[in-house]
């Protein structure tokens, strides 16, 4: 169990930065499409809430 607790922390990192890299990849594709540059992550959400 103790290895567990070791090894699961590490795994954890490594899925859940895969995940937002993932969601950051599908995020931005249609940005680049408008041909739209980078705007600040505040910028870009309010512009997907509107």
């Amino acid at each position: 169990l103790k290895d567990l607790a070791d090894y699961l922390p590490a795994s954890l990192a490594t899925i859940v930065s895969y995940f937002s890299a993932e969601v950051t990849r599908g995020v931005w594709k249609p940005v680049f499409m408008n041909g739209t540059d980078w705007p600040s992550p505040a910028a870009n959400l309010s512009n997907v809430e509107e």
